[in-house]
């Protein structure tokens, strides 16, 4: 599971459980207490979603926090293809991607969902292989 495949795997996981040998993920939000990087505006679409998901998408889809995605604080940004970023950004622009990844970032954090999957890796203790860079 990486990244917004992470809900999915979860998902499959709590449907299935007798299903998991092991985890195999990398970035994926698990759990509501998240520490490393959080998003500018996350609070506020999780709390009132309508009130506030214009503030997010701007954020989510500009070209400093697609740059940021890629090279995060290095200081050697020299060492990054910028085609990465703005291959990204110009795809998060083309019509109908913003409500895209609205859905896809509010689905990914909804708390009950995330509630239900602390409880289950609490309870179950899978074998993990990667890093849960969210948690």
């Amino acid at each position: 599971m990486q990244d917004y495949g992470g809900p999915v795997g979860f998902r499959m996981a709590l449907a299935h459980p007798d299903r998991i040998e092991c985890l195999i993920v990398q970035d994926a939000v698990a759990a509501q207490r998240r520490s490393g990087r959080d998003l500018e505006g996350a609070s506020g679409l999780l709390a009132d979603r309508a009130a506030n998901e214009s503030a997010l998408s701007t954020n989510l889809l500009s070209l400093q926090s697609t740059r940021t995605r890629h090279v995060g604080s290095d200081p050697n940004v020299e060492r990054y293809d910028p085609d990465l970023w703005t291959d990204e950004f110009a795809f998060l622009n083309q019509p109908g991607q913003v409500e895209i990844q609205s859905d896809l970032f509010y689905d990914t954090h909804q708390r009950r969902k995330l509630s239900q999957v602390e409880a289950w890796m609490r309870e179950k203790q899978p074998r993990l292989l990667g890093d849960l860079g969210q948690v």
